[in-house]
């Protein structure tokens, strides 16, 4: 293997890794393309060098904490002000949080086209390798486009890597993205491995670490979701949840453990680990002290979460920790235990998980009439949870129980809780009160988007900025 070529890439990401997409220059962009196609030990570092780079970016805990603050998760403590913008739903393109993931996610983006531009110009990949590379990057361009449309809406549809074209790109449509993210993600399934690869991206592995087929199809069953593809949502699911061969529900203790029968896929710490962390989430969530009032270790349970959770739910007394000092308890978000060690690592980031498939497949059986299916899914979970079947009067209160099931399910992973209530049209119901009990301003609609980096506005014209914004 080329270490040094490959170290040279990757130091590349690095260098690019929080630039704003529209900034990336002609000199960069060649050197992210040029030889670096040339054998598969390369063209695999530039792919599998995305994902170190969303856990060094902190993906995996910014997008839960951001979210968290902007829904009814998360009490904010920090007193640093684009954190408690955000907390009131009041962010300000110039400096807002949430610009980050505007700049990150079109640089996975950018790096994603690039991979599958170099591996289908070149003629000395192998045949297997290339095939896997351009199926993951797919797959990346397609779960960030997904973010990205369900953080801001109208966003530009980058499908190249020109610098040019990219710089004065015209936003798409929500639809046209979507259109785009079925796209690739029905390409990833076509041609991603059924198993899991090592880096080699040939040999079968147990590390759930890069996407295989079954993690495209749990995506394409999220994304059917959110479309209203009741059907094909349902067909994703019930694809993954009967594969019991690989996938299944293990116990609360388990979910987030590495390589466990739960996860679908996962994120890995680079190596050397950065002070020894274990995952971002616990090194973010976890509380030795008392909340701070920076931009880290700032975040506790709101009042509305812990509502959300029935009487004897293992997942309030599992997956929620507590710090007590001075007379004072505080309670935070605590799936992920260990925040960080010298010894190997037992937990791993989880994106994608069995639980939330049976989640997708009760609320599209919901929507197809299939009200008792609907109810059998849930209570899979809930049974987990050692809550007893659930009881519902009528057809408005199951889908609200779906909602709440999803609320105490996957809090604080992914951002779920605040698309869901965009989605699934509560947040008008919802948030009104959550921002009176922030002591924030009053709820409107376009709170339900975030602003567009004022940066990107200036230096593209053909940008248009998300209404309340301007």
């Amino acid at each position: 293997m080329n270490t040094v070529k490959i170290f040279y890439i990757i130091t590349i990401i690095s260098l690019i890794g929080c630039t704003s997409f529209i900034q990336i220059e002609a000199p960069k962009d060649q050197l992210l393309t040029s030889n670096v196609f040339e054998s598969d030990e390369t063209a695999i570092a530039a792919l599998t060098g995305i994902y170190i780079r969303m856990v060094e970016n902190t993906v995996n805990y910014n997008i839960p904490l951001a979210t968290g603050y902007a829904a009814d998760e998360l009490t904010c403590y920090s007193t640093f002000a684009p954190l408690v913008d955000l907390f009131v739903n009041s962010a300000r393109p110039t400096d807002a949080f949430t610009n980050t993931f505007w700049n990150s996610g079109f640089f996975y983006i950018y790096q994603a086209n690039s991979v599958i531009e170099g591996c289908e110009k070149s003629n000395t990949i192998h045949a297997d390798v290339k095939k896997q590379l351009i199926a993951e990057a797919h797959f990346i361009r397609a779960f960030w486009l997904y973010y990205l449309v369900n953080f801001y809406g109208n966003i530009p549809l980058v499908l190249t890597s020109d610098y040019k074209a990219n710089a004065n790109i015209k936003q798409a449509t929500v639809s046209e993205v979507y259109s785009q993210i079925l796209r690739d993600l029905d390409f990833a399934v076509t041609n991603l491995s059924e198993f899991y690869v090592n880096g080699s991206s040939r040999t079968t592995t147990t590390e759930r670490l890069r996407p295989n087929q079954s993690a495209a199809k749990a995506f394409l069953a999220r994304v059917n979701l959110s479309l209203e593809n009741w059907n094909r949502a349902e067909q994703f699911a019930t694809e993954i949840i009967t594969n019991t061969a690989m996938y299944d529900t293990v116990s609360i203790q388990q979910v987030f453990l590495k390589d466990n029968k739960e996860a679908i896929w996962q994120l890995a710490e680079p190596t050397p680990r950065l002070l020894d962390i274990s995952t971002k989430e616990a090194e973010g969530f976890v509380l030795f002290a008392m909340p701070a009032a920076g931009n880290a270790k700032n975040a506790t349970v709101s009042s509305f979460l812990l509502d959300a959770f029935e009487f004897g739910d293992s997942r309030r007394f599992n997956w929620i920790g507590t710090y007590s000092t001075q007379g004072e308890t505080f309670l935070y978000p605590n799936k992920y235990k260990i925040a960080r060690t010298t010894s190997t690592i037992t937990e791993q980031s989880t994106v994608l998980r069995i639980a939330e498939q049976y989640l997708i497949r009760a609320e599209a059986r919901f929507h197809l009439g299939n009200f008792e299916g609907a109810k059998q899914d849930i209570n899979i979970i809930r049974k987990r949870a050692n809550l007893t079947p659930i009881q519902v009067e009528n057809d408005i209160d199951l889908l609200f129980a779906i909602l709440k099931e999803r609320q105490c399910e996957l809090f604080s992973e992914w951002g779920h809780r605040w698309i869901d209530i965009k989605r699934m049209g509560y947040a008008d119901d919802i948030m009104p009160g959550v921002l009176q009990a922030k002591q924030g301003g009053i709820w409107n609609k376009n709170m339900e988007l975030w602003p567009i980096p004022q940066v990107d506005i200036d230096r593209n014209n053909n940008l248009l900025q998300n209404a309340g914004y301007n």
